[in-house]
C-alpha cells in the first residue's frame, strides 16, 4: 500500500463585503487532507494566507505564526495546488515520515 499522510488544508471561503471598512473580508476554514507524498511535484511557502489573516472576518482557528505551504501535486492529467498548515520544512518532515510530533 502507498504511504498516505494527513495534512490540514486551509480553505479560503467566499468573501463578503464589509461596509465598516469599505472592502471585502475573507473567512478561512480547515479540513483534513490525505495525500500520497509521491504525487507532490513541488512546495513553497504561502505568504498570502498570513497577510489575509490580518484582515479576515473569521480565521477558522488559523494563527499566522503557524506558517503555510502551497503544495502542487499531480492528479491525473492535471496539477492541483492547495495550501496546508505548516512551514515547508515541517511539511517535508511529515512527508518523509521524520516528524516527531
Amino acid at each position: 500500500m502507498q504511504k498516505i499522510i494527513k495534512l490540514i488544508e486551509v480553505r479560503e471561503e467566499p468573501s463578503s463585503y464589509c461596509p465598516d471598512v469599505g472592502k471585502c473580508k475573507t473567512s478561512f476554514s480547515q479540513r483534513p487532507l490525505f495525500i500520497n507524498p509521491d504525487n507532490v511535484l513541488f512546495l513553497r511557502e504561502d505568504t498570502t494566507i498570513a497577510v489575509k489573516l490580518k484582515d479576515c472576518l473569521d480565521s477558522g482557528g488559523l494563527v499566522r505564526k503557524q506558517g503555510f505551504t502551497k503544495l502542487t501535486f499531480s492528479s491525473g492529467n492535471n496539477n492541483v495546488s492547495l495550501t496546508v498548515v505548516g512551514t515547508p520544512e515541517k511539511v517535508v518532515r511529515d512527508m518523509s515520515g521524520k516528524n516527531n510530533g
